[in-house]
């Protein structure tokens, strides 16, 4: 084990997570604001200089009241920076007619649409121009007629209004607002170009105006020497960060075999980059030069880089450690590599305390930990003596100690496990090397002469390593999917491996105990979720984009109803499973059609039994002459606008309770909830989440 004496940092920076994180937990109620935390700053900093007036304080006084500062720090930086005003912007946006803005990010190309960040700088009412400042995410849609020709810097005018981005509307999915918050953007609009106006250019700041041109030059110049999509996509996300034009297959073939992490910009081709620097100026050997020149060109290099490819989380992570090891050794200092990581991680979060709940973030950090404490013991139990068994089991070694940082929370969060990521990663890693420093080279050789066989070189080695992959994934059993840890089933992995490595550091058996004891645990909060699932009975009908589907839940067994044939099973599958894998039932497959003849009782009336209660689907406007008699149901679902009005309803319908789907229009919703509570009908509406009945 490692002494924490020669870590202050380390301290410093998980005490300041910790603020972070209890902030995060303080209840609204309690009206927590930034005066009572710079109150608490100033009584503890008037507390250390009395006790030291008194000569009271200890050293271990002065740490803890120190550490607490550093918490405080931290709460009042998370309190702080997501200090909002998302309530008045949402009061605002709702009488915006059009608003100005500056585009503060890098377009990303998608199928349907380039996507832009813009910060608001006036929005215009019916009586007004109002000074307003807010992040808003702009889906430009793609027209091959009119396309869109934005760019970082660019003023623009935006007909319409933006909205608020919704929180998920079924269980367990993906919550896309809270991914955005991290970013502090909490609107969108979707708009089409002809509905937008360039004012002016170059309105942001230079310098990234100055290296977003330099992106697109290094862009353009990867898209002309690579002729092929699949490796073109490679090359622009391995060396500039740019994810947009991956294609589908491609990505989730990396993913199955753990490949992934080759493709997000971090340590790995930091790492290239300075390797070449060193080589390049190897001949160069001027003491003053090396001393004082060199850490200057290393780390403005290395930040420009940062700029190219996006400022991800691991890109900083990378930089930002990189540079403080270059500034130690500039000053001929050691340089604790721990302390390094976290003032890297200290830095960021100062900034963008929102980055801890990254899972780009989480990753970087936990794998860049795993791979420089664990990589020395995993080596040390091998020692090949050829040199190519060595190189290999290197590899091995790196592979074996990130996967065992990053797997709990991988499955954590993307409920899969790649079996074959140590026979991958002995082929990517070296490759993901060579494509960095052919890349670098054909940068540089075609800007200054437009030549063919750089980049016919770079594109055959990404079709190998393409190949390669393929090929593992391809293997029977690559990916283990549908797998789930709960949160404290994830904090109780990383225990049972902490106690793991201080058993084999410190050989007390009293660490085994606790390793089976964090084992048990896991195992209990499975079992007692399974137990309580299989006593549950539930029927959930889900907010759904195209159509109506109701699953019956039975215990462990699970059955879908689908009112309408379903186009897009891939998008039915995104927002059913992750309630299905939270509660560890089967993944979707198929579905039992509702709107079949022998359930049709008249054009646009389905009838369907679900667990012995009675539904009925209203899904054309309702001709009430061809209704001879009343219909009975236990839940009448109205579907995309068959019915204009409440007030009639009960002459040819007997239920219990109204649904109100969210096919219909959102204005008719509003309107038959106010009708339901004044004629005294049960009801519920599905304009923003699924609905449960339970038995």
């Amino acid at each position: 084990m490692f002494a924490w004496s020669h870590l202050p940092f380390v301290r410093i920076t998980a005490v300041f997570i910790l603020g972070i994180l209890l902030s995060t937990q303080l209840p609204q109620s309690w009206g927590f604001s930034y005066h009572v935390l710079l109150i608490t700053i100033a009584f503890m900093v008037t507390s250390i200089f009395f006790l030291f007036e008194k000569k009271h304080l200890t050293t271990l006084t002065i740490g803890c009241i120190l550490l607490g500062l550093v918490a405080t720090l931290g709460s009042y930086r998370y309190l702080n920076y997501n200090q909002s005003h998302v309530q008045q912007s949402d009061d605002i946006f709702r009488q915006c007619q059009a608003s100005t803005g500056v585009i503060t990010s890098y377009p990303i190309s998608k199928a349907k649409y380039d996507i832009y960040q813009v910060e608001t700088q006036h929005i215009k009412t019916d009586s007004s121009i109002i000074a307003w400042q807010e992040n808003i995410q702009l889906y430009v849609k793609k027209d091959t007629l009119n396309p869109s020709v934005f760019q970082y810097g660019d003023l623009i005018t935006l007909q319409d209004s933006p909205f608020r981005i919704s929180p998920p509307n079924n269980p367990h999915e993906f919550n896309y607002a809270e991914y955005m918050a991290i970013g502090k953007i909490y609107f969108q609009q979707f708009i089409a170009t002809e509905d937008i106006i360039l004012l002016k250019e170059h309105q942001a700041n230079p310098l990234l105006g100055a290296v977003y041109r330099l992106r697109e030059h290094f862009e353009n110049l990867i898209l002309s020497a690579v002729p092929t999509p699949k490796e073109q996509g490679i090359a622009l996300a391995l060396l500039l960060g740019i994810k947009d034009q991956l294609d589908t297959d491609i990505k989730s073939a990396y993913a199955a075999v753990g490949a992934m992490h080759v493709l997000a910009v971090s340590g790995l081709h930091v790492g290239v980059i300075h390797f070449i620097l060193l080589f390049f100026f190897r001949p160069i050997r001027s003491a003053t030069f090396k001393k004082y020149v060199l850490p200057v060109i290393s780390i403005t290099v290395l930040w420009v880089y940062a700029l190219l490819t996006g400022f991800s989380p691991s890109i900083l992570r990378a930089v930002t450690m990189f540079s403080l090891i270059i500034l130690g050794q500039s000053m001929d200092r050691t340089v604790n590599i721990y302390n390094s990581i976290s003032v890297s991680a200290f830095i960021l979060l100062f900034f963008n305390p929102n980055q801890i709940f990254s899972v780009g973030f989480q990753l970087s950090y936990l794998a860049v930990i795993g791979i420089i404490y664990l990589y020395d013991k995993i080596y040390q139990l091998w020692s090949p003596r050829l040199w190519i068994l060595d190189k290999v089991w290197s590899l091995t070694a790196v592979s074996i100690a990130a996967q065992v940082a990053t797997a709990p929370i991988s499955i954590y969060y993307f409920n899969q496990f790649p079996n074959y990521f140590l026979g991958s990663n002995l082929v990517v890693i070296p490759a993901a090397f060579a494509i960095m420093a052919e890349g670098l080279f054909m940068f540089l050789a075609n800007s200054i002469y437009l030549t063919a066989w750089p980049g016919f070189i770079l594109s055959h080695t990404i079709m190998w390593l393409n190949w390669v992959v393929d090929f593992i994934y391809l293997l029977p059993g690559s990916l283990k999917n549908w797998l789930f840890l709960s949160s404290t089933q994830t904090i109780l992995t990383y225990l049972a491996i902490l106690f793991a490595i201080a058993f084999f550091e410190l050989k007390k058996m009293r660490f085994v105990w606790l390793i089976m004891s964090c084992i048990l645990l896991i195992a209990c909060e499975g079992s007692w979720r399974i137990y309580q699932q299989h006593h549950t009975q539930e029927t959930l009908l889900y907010h759904t984009r195209k159509n109506r589907t109701i699953d019956h839940i039975d215990g462990l067994k699970t059955k879908l109803y689908a009112l309408d044939s379903v186009s897009d099973h891939e998008l039915l599958a995104y927002q059913i499973n992750p309630n299905r894998l939270h509660k560890g039932l089967p993944e979707l497959t198929g579905y039992t059609l509702i709107s079949q003849p022998q359930n049709m009782i008249d054009s646009g009336i389905y009838a369907q039994i679900i667990n012995d209660e009675k539904f009925i689907f209203l899904t054309e406007k309702l001709q009430s002459q061809k209704i001879r008699f009343k219909l009975e149901t236990d839940y009448l679902v109205l579907e995309k606008n068959a019915l204009s009005s409440l007030e009639t309803v009960d002459k040819y319908f007997e239920f219990k309770e109204v649904i109100l789907s969210n096919s219909n229009r959102r204005g008719l919703i509003r309107k038959l909830e106010k009708e339901a509570k004044q004629l005294n009908i049960a009801y519920r509406s599905m304009l923003d989440e699924s609905y449960m009945l339970k038995k």
